[in-house]
């Protein structure tokens, strides 16, 4: 699915990127601060950017040139911002603004960018080579075994992995990516000295601190809100390539991602699934509705020019009795008393079978007595 064949097409902003910029001073960083918790529209703050001729031009006075007629502004630039600002700084967050070389290029080329991002960790020139791998909150076994190996193959053949942070699918997609030792970047609902679900905080930790970045355009202390996600959702959108909606019910978030997708020129890519699972239904309509569908990691490499460089690895061959509790593991994951049905075997002949394969690393227990199979 992409914008030529299925919806209207857009003027494009085109932005040439120019190297790394030297981060921004720090007056500078908390005039963007003060903007970005005023009241001021964000559309009033991006005319404001785009009518000077650089970021080294962000001021006072060429603040009060343009914005005094949208606000008062005294009361903006008066505002008192150092303990929001160090509180920032100890998480490791820059604020950019769209003037910025660190702003992502993919962003700038949407029509009304976010203004000013608020970033922990780092924006590289390379993370415009990104897939975006969303779904919903609440999977099968087989959706996030989907994700966490699209997000680990294409992360390891270079492709940045974005996400919301969200529980399920993106949990399981930046884990993926992390994994192959590849760039993920989270883009929040909330203010970015906040992280929800609260239960991705480690999460999100690991991306700041290593490849890759949490981004919010949202002022710190934004709670996360119901209505903030389809705004998160079009920054998902603007900064990838294309979009690969892994499983998704009827009535899901995933539609006004992919909906902003459209708009932005974006390739749109499904991951087809059981025809009776309600988590499937979302994207097999997807497919139906013109949906790339896409059934491997390297669907989506072959459709952007690519070819895989990670090996493709041979089917696994167990002995005997290993392979007979591997395969009713299956690509769902099964239960103990479910792999007892499937074999025959009694219990405690599948747990031992079971903690071999583990120490193997063909399986691995995910809770309440539930095994998965280790994929590559």
């Amino acid at each position: 699915m992409n914008s030529t064949g299925f919806r209207r097409s857009l003027t494009w902003i085109p932005r040439k990127w120019s190297g790394r910029l030297l981060a921004l001073s720090m007056s500078t960083e908390k005039l963007l601060l003060k903007l970005s918790i005023s009241r001021i529209s964000p559309a009033n703050i991006r005319e404001y950017l785009y009518s000077i001729p650089g970021e080294e031009d962000i001021n006072k006075d060429s603040i009060r040139d343009y914005l005094s007629d949208y606000v008062d502004v005294e009361k903006v630039l008066n505002l008192e911002v150092e303990p929001i600002y160090n509180h920032l700084k100890k998480k490791g967050v820059n604020i950019v603004s769209i003037l910025s070389d660190d702003y992502p290029e993919n962003l700038k080329t949407i029509p009304k960018p976010p203004p000013i991002l608020f970033i922990r960790g780092e924006i590289v020139p390379e993370d415009s080579k990104a897939v975006a791998i969303i779904g919903t909150r609440r999977p099968t076994e087989y959706g996030r075994s989907v994700a966490w190996n699209f997000a680990k193959e294409l992360a390891s053949n270079g492709f940045t992995i974005i996400s919301g942070l969200a529980m399920g699918i993106d949990t399981n997609a930046h884990r993926g990516a992390l994994e192959a030792g590849g760039r993920t970047i989270g883009v929040i609902g909330c203010g970015i000295d906040r992280v929800y679900p609260s239960s991705n905080k480690r999460l999100a930790q690991m991306i700041a601190d290593g490849n890759g970045a949490v981004i919010s355009d949202f002022p710190p202390g934004t709670p996360p809100l119901k209505y903030n996600f389809p705004l998160r959702n079009r920054i998902i959108s603007g900064l990838a390539k294309g979009i690969v909606a892994v499983q998704a019910a009827s009535r899901s978030g995933v539609f006004s991602t992919v909906n902003w997708a459209l708009d932005y020129g974006r390739d749109v890519f499904a991951v087809p699934g059981n025809i009776t699972a309600r988590q499937s239904e979302g994207t097999n309509r997807l497919i139906k509705d013109g949906a790339i569908p896409v059934t491997s990691p390297e669907d989506i490499l072959n459709y952007f020019g690519f070819s895989s460089s990670v090996k493709e690895e041979k089917e696994v061959e167990l002995p005997g009795d290993e392979q007979r509790v591997f395969d009713a593991i299956g690509d769902e994951g099964a239960r103990i008393e479910e792999i007892c049905d499937a074999t025959g075997f009694k219990p405690q002949q599948v747990n031992s079978i079971l903690l071999l394969l583990e120490l193997k690393g063909f399986v691995r227990e995910i809770g309440g007595g539930r095994y998965i199979r280790n994929k590559p």
